[in-house]
C-alpha cells in the first residue's frame, strides 16, 4: 500500500500509510499468536508466524532474506498432508506463495519479470498470502479444542508427524 505513495513529495502520507499497514499486520499476527493453543503441537505454527512477521516488519528485508520462508512452507506442507479438510486451500495458498516469492527470481523467469515483480511487491504478497492458511489452521484448532476437548486438536492419525503433532 505504501509503495504507491510518492515518498519524496508526500512523506507524511507515506508514513501514515506504512504505519497503518504495519499496525493492521501486527494485529492480525498478534491475534493468531494469542489465540493459538499453547501446546507443543503449535510451536511450528507460532515459529512460522514469527518468521513471516520478521520479514514483513523489518525495514531492511531483502530478496535473500526470503529463504527464511522454508519453515513456514514446510509447516504448511505438513499440515496440508495431515488435514484433508483444508488441504485444497493449503495447496492453493502454497502454490500462489511459491509463484509470487520463488518464481520472481532472475534465474526462473528473467530480469524483466523480476524487476516488474519486485516493483509490484510480489514477494511481499506471496508472503502475506501464507497468513490465509495459518489463520484457517489456528481457527480449526480452536474449534476442535472447544468442541471435543484438548485431545481432539490433533486426531490420532496426525500423531505420527512427531514435532508437528503430539507424539505418544
Amino acid at each position: 500500500m505504501a509503495l504507491n505513495v510518492d515518498e519524496a513529495h508526500h512523506h507524511s502520507l507515506f508514513e501514515a500509510a506504512l504505519g497503518c499497514a504495519d499496525g493492521c499486520f501486527i494485529v492480525v499476527v498478534g491475534t493468531l499468536l494469542a489465540v493459538s493453543p499453547r501446546r507443543p503441537q503449535s510451536i511450528a505454527i507460532d515459529g512460522a508466524l514469527l518468521l513471516v512477521a520478521m520479514l514483513m516488519l523489518s525495514p531492511m528485508t531483502s530478496r535473500s532474506h526470503y529463504v527464511a520462508l522454508l519453515l513456514p512452507y514446510m509447516t504448511l506442507v505438513a499440515y496440508s498432508w495431515r488435514d484433508r479438510h483444508s488441504a485444497p486451500l493449503g495447496r492453493a495458498v502454497l502454490a500462489t506463495s511459491f509463484v509470487l516469492v520463488t518464481l520472481a527470481g532472475n534465474d526462473a523467469v528473467g530480469e524483466a519479470f523480476t524487476v516488474w515483480a519486485y516493483r509490484h511487491s510480489a514477494m511481499v504478497l506471496g508472503t502475506l498470502v501464507l497468513l490465509i492458511y495459518f489463520a484457517v489452521l489456528v481457527i480449526e484448532q480452536l474449534r476442535r479444542e472447544q468442541s471435543a476437548g484438548p485431545d481432539a486438536v490433533f486426531p490420532p492419525s496426525a500423531k505420527r508427524w512427531g514435532g508437528i503433532a503430539h507424539s505418544a
